[in-house]
């Protein structure tokens, strides 16, 4: 794909502006829910896994790639084996014990949007450790307080 990963326009380029963010996102949001649609969880949503191409008309086309860990939701629409990029996880993927469902999807999604808008992920700071990631994530405490954030409208975050 001509634009290549997500990850790495966000590296070399920065946030995108709001207007930009709600295009993409409501792409990212209009094929996950096909997936879904298909009883299909994809499990590793991230930005190295949103390809960007440029078509002639200068509007940038998103698509998902890495199905490499997609699955099939049980008959309950839930699963119970963990998978993917747990930066990304839901709160509930860390609990071995709770079944999950497709609404794993929607908080990688969230994730996604804030390191759009911000350049930053939503629960890691510089010198941080794992563990106390996965806490962070576990909490579900997000804070909008880095300068990142003091471009972006207050119905954005």
């Amino acid at each position: 794909v001509t634009g290549g990963e997500l990850f790495e326009r966000l590296v070399q380029h920065g946030p995108y502006s709001e207007k930009e963010a709600s295009r993409l996102m409501k792409q990212i949001g209009e094929a996950i829910n096909w997936l879904h649609s298909q009883g299909v969880c994809h499990r590793d949503l991230k930005p190295e896994n949103l390809l960007l191409s440029e078509p002639v008309d200068g509007e940038i086309t998103v698509k998902i790639c890495d199905f490499g860990l997609s699955v099939a939701l049980g008959q309950d629409g839930t699963l119970s084996e963990r998978q993917g990029t747990w930066a990304y996880w839901a709160p509930e993927m860390f609990q071995s014990s709770q079944r999950y469902g497709k609404e794993v999807d929607m908080w990688s999604l969230g994730v996604i949007l804030y390191i759009i808008l911000s350049g930053r992920h939503p629960f890691d700071a510089p010198g941080r450790s794992d563990a106390t990631m996965r806490s962070c994530i576990q909490s579900g405490k997000v804070s909008f307080a880095h300068e990142a954030w003091s471009a972006v409208s207050y119905n954005a975050k």
